[in-house]
């Protein structure tokens, strides 16, 4: 189901589909769709599965329209037309696919045209039969009707009896005309004998011409039939002998001076290789001094790396004792090699020192924490020896009862004490802060840095106090006294914390010493005895230094010996080859100068005997091609039956003479034949010649029979115009031939007409027949079918069909009344006619069972009998396709949602 609201497509998709199976139509047909002019760029693809299960993808575009393109399967091609069996876009339409103004037709069409489109839909599955009907009728009627005027057959009919009253007025004058004809027959005749006989005297002056012509050169053959025959027979001669023995002697004396000249070559050659001596051992032993050249080339080098690693080795030396230096007199290069270097015990190493770092670091801060805490001491006890100095004057016990009973007195107290201890908790809040944002050893100088600070405010508080206090000497006094308690009280927590300090450093120089043990003695475990960890870093990394020293030097010695050994080798090649090949003294350089010299002889020595050895096998050819021309000169002689050069040219001569006089005897034969036009006339007039047939004939002869017969045969002609004038004048205006030629064309043309509208009547008669075999046959089925689908979509009240002739579809209600098909109402009629379309796409099986396609044909249905009619479609879709159109959504209840495609106004 394709649902869409009006003008969202659904027409339009439905005509693509039948342009694309059948065809576009005219452009007229096409406005609806396209403006004019842009009808070319029409066109689209329909893709389908046939019942074989095969897929297709058929194309067609208004450009080609006569020309549709199906593809099948991913390669193979394939006509439209054998898939759908002749059915046409007429059948296609009144039975597979229709709309709602298909369906309401049914009573507008008329019964006998309503038979026709069944009969012929069913019958041969198009249209044709009902358009052949219709085109027969027509000719029929044009060629002959009963009674009728304009036919054509009628109005043969009324011009042969016309023709006919004429032909009987002229029977009455041929008579006279007969005689005349006689007369004019006779001068005919006698004209045509005369004629005759001119053409014999023109024949025979013809041939005389040509006897004329052709007697001299009969002559002339005989004569060269003579001279032939003189000269006598020649034995056999080789065919072209003459210019075949001038072309061997052309060609022996070309080959003897080539023959010279290549004997000349080769003396030339073996004077310049006798000038050429060369050491034969230098060459043989090529190999030998090649790889020797190399070798010098490898001994330089050799002696360059030599020089350059005796330098290395030298400075490498030179650094290793400076490392070792470093290192110290301990470190020998047994204790360095045996040392750890890996990159294991690298990375503890350095993990190990960055742990000693961090503990001196540690007991440096606690270091530097007991300092400031003994400072602090320090400062505290001697401000306690100042205040114990003063006190000795008043007594501390009565100051305090002073305190407790002087009114004035008791605020400033009170106040110093609280600016103290809030000085003092904020010391101990910053000390805890750096505790835990840092370490604990980084909290101390904060700790001492504020006691400092506290106490430093609580004596320029208490001096800034004496100073403004203008009150009696025993005030002071009083003051003094508080400040000196408070001051001891303060030095006895700051030596309580100096001893915690001095726990705490004890604490990490006992930690640093026993790493530092630790680390001493794994040191010694991987090789290293040190007394100063600080410097075991250091020492490794140098130790290492020098061990990938001592590896570079230990190599570099060890290709210094190979590059001396390579080179003493190379010396005792020299040696060995100079005893062996006597080579001179010098450099290699020059050695190998000399050598390619010697080489460069050796080479053009071998061009020499190459090119020897060539010029000596073109020697050979030229012999045996010397050979081979004197014994052709040979075969001529005794093809010729001669033995010597002499006779050989005597017998040309004579065979050339004879060869000419019958080339001549061919040629006057062949212009024998030319002139008399063929052999047998050429043997006539050789007989005419020896027989003395033509003796004592001239052109005068031929002339005067001519003439004479000229004469009577104008005369006869003259006589013949005569009569044909006065036959003529016996003539009207309407000849009796014309009269006669005219009846015997009408006549003609009424014998074909007729036979032609016997054809045209038999083929009706036939069609008739046919017609009403299928009536008997098949239509009965289609019947019975279309009812039993018009039974179920009307829930049996309408149980029988009927076709007639006359009437039409005549259908039976159940209670036995009968009711024709344009008396049904418009949705009845419509279920009647979807019922025919069912059965006829029943019984056409072209091959494809194709899809129904119906559009809005539902429309005038009740609610009932639309649910019976999809129910009864769906049945169908079981064996064949059907796409149904609608724009009504109550339609669509039916189906699944798989099943339906939506169309939106955008599609169009």
């Amino acid at each position: 189901m394709i649902y869409g609201e009006n003008e969202a497509g659904k027409s339009t998709i439905m005509n693509f589909i039948l342009c694309t199976l059948f065809g576009y139509p005219q452009k007229s047909g096409l406005r609806k769709w396209v403006n004019g002019g842009a009808e070319d760029r029409l066109g689209g693809s329909l893709v389908f599965t046939g019942d074989d299960g095969q897929d297709y993808r058929l194309e067609r575009v208004y450009a080609r329209n006569d020309q549709p393109e199906l593809f099948i399967g991913n390669s193979e091609r394939g006509s439209i037309h054998k898939i759908l069996h002749g059915i046409d876009r007429m059948l296609y339409q009144s039975v597979f696919c229709f709309d709602l103004d298909g369906l309401s037709g049914i009573e507008k069409t008329k019964p006998s045209d309503l038979n026709d489109l069944l009969l012929g839909a069913g019958m041969i599955g198009s249209s044709e039969l009902t358009k052949l009907e219709q085109s027969l009728a027509k000719k029929t009627g044009l060629i002959f009707k009963k009674g009728g005027k304009n036919p054509e057959m009628n109005q043969l009919f009324r011009k042969l009896d016309q023709s006919g009253t004429d032909l009987r007025k002229w029977e009455r004058k041929l008579d006279a005309f007969h005689e005349l004809q006689q007369e004019i027959a006779k001068t005919r005749k006698k004209i045509q004998m005369l004629e005759d006989e001119r053409k014999n005297v023109q024949a025979r002056f013809m041939e005389w011409s040509a006897f004329s012509s052709v007697r001299p050169l009969i002559a002339g053959y005989h004569v060269l039939e003579e001279e032939i025959s003189s000269a006598g027979k020649t034995s056999s001669f080789p065919e072209n002998g003459r210019s075949r023995f001038s072309d061997l002697e052309k060609q022996i004396a070309e080959t003897e001076k080539e023959m010279t000249d290549l004997k000349d070559e080769i003396r030339f050659l073996d004077e310049a290789e006798a000038a050429k001596p060369v050491r034969e051992k230098w060459i043989r032993a090529e190999g030998k001094l090649s790889a020797w050249f190399r070798s010098a080339a490898r001994d330089d080098q050799d002696l360059r790396e030599i020089d350059r690693l005796g330098k290395e080795l030298a400075a490498g030396q030179a650094a290793y004792e400076a490392m070792a230096e470093r290192l110290g007199t301990e470190w020998s290069p047994g204790k360095i090699l045996k040392a750890s270097v890996d990159l294991s015990f690298i990375r503890q190493l350095r993990e190990k020192t960055e742990i000693w770092m961090k503990l001196v670091s540690e007991e440096k801060n606690a270091e530097n924490a007991l300092s400031v805490q003994h400072a602090s001491v320090v400062q505290l006890e001697q401000r306690l020896k100042q205040l114990t100095g003063l006190r000795n004057e008043v007594d501390v016990n009565s100051l305090r009862t002073v305190r407790r009973t002087t009114p004035e007195q008791k605020e400033n107290p009170f106040s110093l004490l609280l600016v103290f201890v809030s000085v003092l908790l904020m010391t101990i809040l910053f000390t805890a802060f750096s505790a835990l944002l840092f370490t604990f050893y980084a909290a101390l100088p904060v700790l001492a840095l504020g006691l400092t600070l506290t106490a430093f405010y609580g004596w320029a508080a208490l001096r800034s106090h004496q100073q403004g206090q203008k009150t009696g000497i025993n005030e002071a006094d009083h003051r003094r006294a508080a400040e000196a308690s408070l001051t001891e009280e303060q030095l006895s927590g700051a030596k309580r914390e100096y001893e915690q300090k001095m726990r705490m450093r004890e604490h990490c120089k006992d930690q640093l010493e026993g790493f530092e043990h630790q680390l001493k003695e794994w040191m010694r475990e991987n090789g290293y005895a040190i007394d100063n960890v600080g410097l075991a870093e250091e020492t490794a990394r140098l130790v290492g230094d020098a061990r990938a020293l001592l590896s570079r030097l230990d190599g570099m010695g060890t290709e210094l010996e190979a590059r001396r050994a390579d080179h003493d080798q190379f010396i005792s090649e020299k040696q060995q080859l100079t005893e062996e090949l006597s080579l001179p003294d010098g450099d290699t350089s020059y050695i190998e100068q000399q050598f390619n010299m010697e080489k460069e002889k050796a080479a053009d020595l071998h061009a020499l005997k190459s090119k020897r050895d060539v010029y000596r096998r073109q020697e050979k050819r030229l012999n045996q091609k010397l050979y081979r021309l004197n014994e052709e000169q040979h075969s001529l002689f005794e093809q010729a039956e001669v033995e010597n050069r002499l006779q050989f040219l005597e017998k040309a001569d004579h065979f050339e003479r004879l060869s000419s006089l019958l080339e001549k005897r061919d040629e006057r034969w062949l212009q024998m034949i030319e002139i008399s036009g063929g052999e047998d006339k050429l043997k006539h007039f050789s007989g005419d010649l020896d027989h003395g047939i033509w003796e004592g004939v001239d052109e005068n002869d031929f002339k005067n029979s001519l003439s004479e017969l000229d004469g009577k045969i104008k005369e006869a002609r003259d006589r013949l115009t005569e009569e044909q004038a006065e036959g003529r004048n016996m003539e009207e205006s309407d000849t009796y031939r014309d009269a006669l030629d005219n009846y015997q064309q009408l006549l003609t043309a009424a014998n074909s007409k007729s036979r032609e509208w016997a054809v045209y009547r038999t083929a009706q008669w036939a069609i008739d027949r046919a017609k009403d075999q299928y009536r008997r046959q098949r239509l009965p089925g289609i019947l019975n079918r279309a009812r039993d689908y018009f039974e179920n979509i009307t829930s049996g009240e309408y149980v029988s069909l009927q076709l007639d002739q006359a009437g039409g579809f005549i259908a039976g209600r159940n209670d036995g009344r009968h009711f024709s098909a344009d008396e049904l109402s418009r949705g009845t009629a419509e279920q009647l006619y979807l019922s025919l379309r069912l059965a006829l796409a029943e019984r056409i099986c072209p091959g494809e069972k194709l899809p129904l396609i119906i559009d809005e044909g539902l429309v005038n249905f009740d609610v009932r009998r639309t649910d019976r009619v999809l129910s009864l479609l769906k049945e169908v879709s079981q064996e064949r396709q059907v796409i149904l159109f609608t724009c009504q959504p109550s339609v669509l209840k039916c189906a699944s949602s798989e099943s339906v495609i939506t169309l939106s106004k955008a599609f169009r």
